[in-house]
């Protein structure tokens, strides 16, 4: 009925559509495409021959090497979408990438012991992460904008020159 109604609106004004949309185009451009390719090699080259113990290892690099990849990947795309400086987008790299693996390492393990075992089969493993990579991303979005909030508050915080005010202005408009 209506409280229905109202409950939907009341949601859809506090829900950020322009952020939820960068997120979800960050997920698809920034994931998807590396995804299929990284589980195939990961599959091709760490299987060792159908060993039960090959989970292991293909985590240890996914959660690696690989998590620091799609972590910034994801925060590089969030700041062009939002057409902030390189140089504010070089920070929340720099800023978000230990918030980030944090979480990642929380998250992605559980969700790779499904992954990598013989629970999915390999044509639908993309499928599997891919729906996965979205709570995944509303993690990250989570993530980056709590960090870009301290910073903000930290920076906003700190006394300016009236040019770096003038620039900071500037920046946000």
């Amino acid at each position: 009925g209506s409280d229905e109604g109202a409950s939907l609106e009341a949601w859809l004004e506090r829900v950020d559509l322009a952020r939820a949309a960068r997120s979800s185009a960050a997920g698809f451009i920034g994931h998807g495409p590396v995804a299929h390719w990284w589980l195939g090699f990961v599959d091709a080259h760490l299987s060792f021959g159908g060993a039960w113990w090959a989970v292991v290892p293909k985590i240890v690099v996914d959660q690696g090497p690989m998590s620091i990849v799609y972590n910034t990947i994801y925060t590089t795309l969030i700041g062009a979408f939002e057409l902030r400086a390189p140089s504010a987008v070089l920070r929340d790299v720099r800023t978000t990438w230990w918030p980030s693996m944090r979480s990642s390492l929380c998250f992605w393990p559980p969700v790779h012991l499904v992954t990598f075992s013989t629970l999915i089969p390999p044509e639908l493993k993309l499928l599997w992460v891919d729906a996965m990579e979205i709570v995944w991303i509303a993690i990250l979005s989570a993530v980056n904008e709590r960090e870009r909030a301290s910073i903000d508050g930290a920076v906003d915080a700190a006394p300016a020159s009236e040019a770096q005010r003038a620039a900071g202005s500037q920046m946000r408009d």
